[in-house]
């Protein structure tokens, strides 16, 4: 029985839902999770839901990593259709 109290239910095209994601074998058991581009741009996809602070701290964050790819972020916005919302906010990280 459905709880009246349910949880949203989402949708994904199949490219935004399959894009980034990497599997890593743990203990025998393969877990797929999405790359830290693809939540980045996940994260600014639902910036209204998680507050434009967190998002711009996990841009920040993310930014410090030594192999850190704004290319690979767009790439990803472009996939979450939020590209023209995130560019201006990475060019001035720049």
């Amino acid at each position: 029985m459905p709880s009246s109290a349910s949880s949203p239910h989402y949708r994904f095209s199949s490219a935004s839902y399959e894009a980034g994601i990497v599997e890593h074998d743990i203990g025998g058991a393969v877990i797929r999770i999405y790359n830290p581009e693809k939540t980045i741009a996940d994260c600014f996809k639902y910036r209204n839901k998680l507050g434009i602070d967190l998002v711009i701290e996990a841009l920040s964050a993310y930014r410090r990593q030594n192999d850190a790819s704004m290319q690979k972020i767009l790439e990803y916005a472009g996939i979450n259709r939020v590209y023209t919302q995130i560019r201006p906010i990475l060019e001035a990280l720049v």
